[in-house]
């Protein structure tokens, strides 16, 4: 019998499988960590490297900024003392003034310079975080930093030298002088925009690399992917993920930044992360609302404050203005639209703002070509003002008046738009309006609080405006003026006297009077409609109730809807059937406001 042989030794598939299982899934995973590592120390120097050049390049971009802020604001000191100079010779104090103020930025200039110049110096004292490119790039900067610094130095000597010649210097030589520093002012304003847009080129070499990157973390995952498959799906979510929040914002950042430079400031950059990149879309966002801000300023400021204000206040300085407040005579202007609320019910939301907006529009084209300044806008009222500085001391009356019939010439014409505006041709409203003038001694400056002023007017002139306007409703009349406006400007005009009154609130008799038209324009019944109501109203005021009854018959024949005709024939039946107590001087005391 021969001996038992040994069976070779047993290599399942299962073990096979395994072990092939095994080297591929350890293969597999040495790929995918090879390329894990490469890809994430890839990611982390480039990461390191835009955060050290974001703390480079955002404080020189800020000091460029302000470097040429400085710079607008010494060439615009040096402008008004040439003004000065030109205008008023002997206005040395002021020049003087202004003079400071010029040392003053220059100073700032200075330590501007300073700091771009450290930053500068630190950043190239660093290679290790630059690339060749960076480099490149710095060393431009540098340059760039040198000409200014010699450029501005240049133009701060030929500045400070023609300011302290201001007195000595021949005109014809002065003048050459001057367009010599406009043309080394103008190349230093090249340079400095030569500056920023390096700046902004440098972050768009660093979005650049970025994407480099993203494009080397990908081709490594491509070459790992037959023997990777499974851990590269992982992998490439997990870079995915890595790459988008990294890239994306800057992405996002580079694009935004080239529509700030067209122009768009209505942007804002979403910040998906609180690193670096976070950080520098929130000082992105700082920078795009303060230009947003400075530009509404710009196109605002004249639809808020009247430019002739600016131009007064700027004159007195920032502290005489904060404290200023004169007393003087001013005609004050109120309008009011009769029956806005019933016209406010019948118009959608949307259509009101349109009506509302339109007409504030259309009525203060006259106040504004006869000199008048808006004092505010108050739902559908409008009060302004005529007045010095803004007009002469004898014409403002007359302006304001001018306005007033300037403003019911315009209803025709809004009448007219509408249908336009509206959006409908039927059911249309009928727009009419009211207007009350007073002139008076006022009180004017900055009114309000520490943080918020307007330049307004304020005096019994103000409040007596406000009723007149009110009293048109009584009367059923469109314009009314007070006794003082009437002195003003008698000869220009066509009025009437309407009435003596005490207006609620106030003891103080007033005659009021109707405007009709430039003087000369009105017909012939309209004049006898005046005298008949003249005598109507002296036979009114003498208790004579038969005589006045006659007179205010014929106004009423002239002109069957005529208001204060209707008005005081329903008082003297009033005093007929209850008569008027024997001290009566024909004063009517209004109650209401």
């Amino acid at each position: 019998m021969t001996s038992a042989q040994t069976p070779p030794r047993f290599r399942s598939i299962w073990v096979k499988v395994f072990g092939l299982t095994s080297a591929l899934v350890t293969v597999m995973l040495i790929a995918a960590s090879v390329s894990f590592v490469i890809s994430y120390f890839k990611v982390n120097d480039v990461k390191v490297r835009v955060t050290h050049l974001a703390h480079r390049v955002l404080p020189l971009a800020q000091v460029a900024a302000n470097i040429d802020v400085h710079s607008l604001e010494e060439e615009l000191y040096l402008e008004r003392m040439m003004r000065l100079w030109s205008s008023d010779p002997d206005a040395r104090e002021m020049i003087d003034v202004d003079r400071e103020q010029f040392m003053r930025f220059e100073t700032l200039v200075q330590e501007e310079l300073v700091v771009a110049r450290r930053i500068l110096d630190e950043t190239l004292a660093e290679p290790q975080f630059l690339s060749p490119l960076d480099a490149i790039q710095f060393g431009r900067i540098g340059l760039l930093l040198e000409n200014i610094e010699k450029e501005h130095g240049e133009y701060f000597r030929h500045a400070l030298g023609l300011i302290d010649d201001l007195e000595s210097a021949d005109t014809g030589e002065f003048a050459g002088r001057l367009d010599q520093l406009q043309v080394e002012a103008d190349h230093l304003n090249a340079e400095l925009l030569a500056m920023l847009l390096s700046l902004e080129q440098l972050n768009s070499t660093q979005a650049e690399e970025i994407e480099a990157a993203e494009s080397m973390i990908l081709g490594i995952y491509q070459q790992n992917f037959i023997l990777t498959f499974i851990v590269f799906l992982v992998g490439i979510v997990i870079s995915a993920r890595i790459t988008t929040r990294l890239v994306n914002p800057v992405r996002d950042l580079k694009a935004k930044s080239e529509e700030i430079s067209k122009g768009n400031l209505n942007i804002e950059v979403i910040p998906s992360s609180h690193d670096e990149v976070g950080q520098l879309a929130f000082t992105f966002n700082h920078m795009a609302q303060e230009l947003r801000f400075k530009n509404q300023v710009k196109e605002l400021f004249g639809k808020y404050v009247d430019p002739r204000i600016v131009d007064s206040l700027l004159g007195q300085g920032i502290e005489q203005a904060k404290l200023s407040g004169n007393n003087q005579e001013m005609t004050v202007f109120f309008s009011d639209v009769e029956g806005f609320s019933k016209i406010s019910e019948s118009l959608t939301p949307g259509g009101l703002v349109r009506l509302i907006n339109h007409y504030l529009c259309t009525m203060t084209e006259p106040i504004l070509e006869e000199k008048g300044v808006i004092d505010k806008y108050i739902g559908d009222s409008i009060m302004a003002f005529w007045g010095p500085p803004f007009t002469g001391e004898e014409n403002h009356a007359v302006l304001a008046c001018q306005a007033a019939l300037a403003q019911f010439q315009q209803l025709s014409k809004l009448h007219a738009t509408l249908p336009e505006i509206l959006g409908f041709r039927k059911g249309l409203p009928d727009i009419h309006i009211r207007v009350g003038l007073a002139t008076g001694d006022v009180l004017t400056g900055n009114i309000g609080s520490e943080n918020s002023k307007s330049y307004t007017v304020m005096g019994d002139a103000v409040n007596l405006a406000s009723r007149l306007e009110s009293l048109n409703k009584h009367y059923h009349t469109r314009i009314l003026i007070d006794e003082r406006t009437r002195a003003r400007i008698d000869e220009h005009f066509e009025l009437r006297e309407i009435d003596r009154v005490a207006v609620a609130g106030k003891d103080e008799v007033t005659t009021i009077y109707e405007l009709f038209a430039l003087a000369g324009t009105v017909e012939a019944e309209l004049t006898e409609l005046f005298r008949c109501y003249e005598a109507g109203l002296a036979a009114y005021r003498s208790r004579d109730w038969n005589r006045a009854r006659d007179n205010l018959s014929r106004c009423l024949e002239l002109h069957p809807e005529d208001g204060p005709s209707l008005v005081m024939m329903a008082r003297i039946k009033e005093f007929e059937n209850n008569a008027p107590p024997a001290d009566w001087n024909g004063i009517w005391h209004f109650k209401i406001k």
